[in-house]
């Protein structure tokens, strides 16, 4: 019930800006791509996340600066939609992008980003190390 609200309140919201501003290029139509992507993810519907978040930072990076934490933020999205989706070797690209993003950072904000893009990281990692280690246990058990 709720989610539905919540996604057509962002479809609506995402209607009125086209109709404001048609070539669509704005941080706050970016931000509902966003929103709509968290709502995807929280759904378990990774794959429909990774399109909205993409579609967001693919808006941020044509309006935003190149350092601005909100790219930083959305690249972590993807990367926690990718990995839940299965996909974490292009997860963990995105992450270190996003720490990249913040590393150099003196932004109050950025060092609480940090700690999370870390940790986000660091679960990706230790995905691929379990996964790799079950690889190799099958194939020695071959």
């Amino acid at each position: 019930g709720r989610y539905t609200d919540a996604g057509n309140s962002y479809k609506a919201s995402l209607a009125i800006h086209e109709k404001l501003e048609p070539n669509g290029n704005t941080a706050t139509t970016a931000s509902v791509y966003g929103n709509l992507g968290s709502l995807l993810h929280r759904q378990g519907r990774f794959q429909e996340a990774i399109t909205m978040y993409e579609k967001s930072m693919k808006l941020q990076e044509s309006v935003l600066a190149p350092s601005n934490p909100d790219i930083a933020v959305t690249c972590n999205n993807i990367a926690v939609s990718l990995a839940k989706f299965g996909k974490l070797e292009e997860a963990q690209e995105y992450a270190q992008r996003a720490l990249a993003l913040v590393e150099g950072s003196d932004l109050e904000e950025a060092n609480g980003d940090k700690r999370l893009f870390q940790s986000t990281l660091k679960f990706i990692v230790s995905k691929l190390a379990k996964q790799a280690a079950h690889k190799s246990m099958r194939v020695q058990e071959q």
